[in-house]
């Protein structure tokens, strides 16, 4: 399973590598940099929604978060 999943990441990680590559301030690794947002988008809704059940408002929280996070990134 996670050799699956891992395998499905591939062009989405190199897709995001290469546009923090691109950016007006690009990070001084970005292959690095795009794995360590890939993880966190992943962890935060998972902490977020891991019971199934997230509290009135944490969807939006979320949403507005990693949107936050990819502007600053971009900026």
């Amino acid at each position: 399973m996670a050799a699956h999943l891992d395998a499905a990441l591939v062009a989405p990680r190199a897709l995001v590598a290469r546009l923090l590559a691109e950016a007006p301030h690009p990070p001084p690794d970005p292959a690095e940099s795009a794995r360590l947002l890939m993880a966190a988008q992943r962890a935060y809704p998972l902490d977020a929604f891991g019971s199934g059940r997230p509290r009135r408002g944490q969807r939006r929280a979320a949403v507005t978060a990693l949107l936050g996070l990819w502007e600053r990134l971009l900026a």
